[in-house]
C-alpha cells in the first residue's frame, strides 16, 4: 500500500517555486536571496508565567518561549519567535510538523494554551550579505539599523507593502529571515529581487 503522507509530500509546491531559479540568478557576493520552503511553523498561544506552559514548550522544543518582547531564542535548529505577550512561532525543520505538533498540543493544552499548525500559512525568505539590509531598507517601515535591530531581534511590519515578520539571525553577514504569508509571497519575491538588482552589478 502507498505511503499517502510521501505522496503527498512529493506533490507539494511551495509559494515561490516557479520563480526560484530568478532568486538564484540574482543572488551575488553582495546579497543572496532564498527561499526556505514547508518549514514546520506552529502558533504557540499560553501564559509564559506558568511553569507547565514553559515545560510544554520546552520539552518539545529545547528552549522556553521567549518572555522579552521581540526577540527570539533558538535550540539547534528549532526557533521560537516572540510575536506578542501570549503569542509565539515555533519553527522547525520540515519534516518535523506531525510529530512536533503531537508533542505540544497536549502538554500545552494541559498548560491553560494552544498548539496550531500554521506551516501552510507562510513561507520563509532569506536575504543574506553585506548589502542585504540596504536592500530591505527600500521597502521596510521599521528601523534596521544593528543599534536598533541587533542580531535575535523578530518584529512584525510591512514590507514592499506586504505584512511580513521579519527575524534578524546574523550579523557577519547580516541574515534576516522574512516569514511571509502564501497569498503575498510571489509579490514579495518579485520585489526582493528588483531591489536587489543594483547590487549585483
Amino acid at each position: 500500500m502507498a505511503d499517502i503522507t510521501t505522496d503527498a509530500k512529493a506533490l507539494r509546491v511551495s509559494p515561490l517555486e516557479v520563480i526560484g531559479h530568478r532568486m538564484v540568478a540574482t543572488s551575488s557576493p553582495r546579497v543572496t536571496i532564498n527561499e526556505i520552503p514547508f518549514e514546520t511553523q506552529i502558533g504557540l498561544r499560553g501564559d509564559a508565567s506558568k511553569a507547565a506552559f514553559n515545560r510544554a514548550v520546552k520539552s518539545a522544543l529545547g528552549v522556553a518561549p521567549p518572555k522579552e518582547a521581540c526577540t527570539a531564542v533558538e535550540a539547534g535548529d528549532r526557533r521560537i519567535l516572540w510575536l506578542g505577550p501570549d503569542e509565539w512561532l515555533a519553527v522547525a525543520p520540515d519534516d518535523t510538523g506531525a510529530d512536533l505538533l503531537g508533542k505540544l498540543e497536549g502538554p500545552v493544552a494541559k498548560a491553560g494554551g494552544a498548539a496550531i499548525d500554521l506551516t501552510a500559512n507562510r513561507t520563509v525568505i532569506v536575504v543574506s550579505g553585506p548589502d542585504a539590509r540596504g536592500v530591505l531598507e527600500k521597502g521596510c517601515l521599521h528601523d534596521l539599523h544593528p543599534r536598533a535591530f541587533p542580531t535575535g531581534r523578530v518584529v512584525g511590519t510591512l514590507l514592499a507593502k506586504s505584512q511580513i515578520f521579519l527575524e534578524k539571525t546574523g550579523d557577519k553577514p547580516e541574515t534576516f529571515r522574512l516569514y511571509v504569508r502564501a497569498s503575498f509571497a510571489r509579490h514579495l519575491a518579485e520585489w526582493l529581487i528588483d531591489a536587489a538588482a543594483e547590487f549585483a552589478a
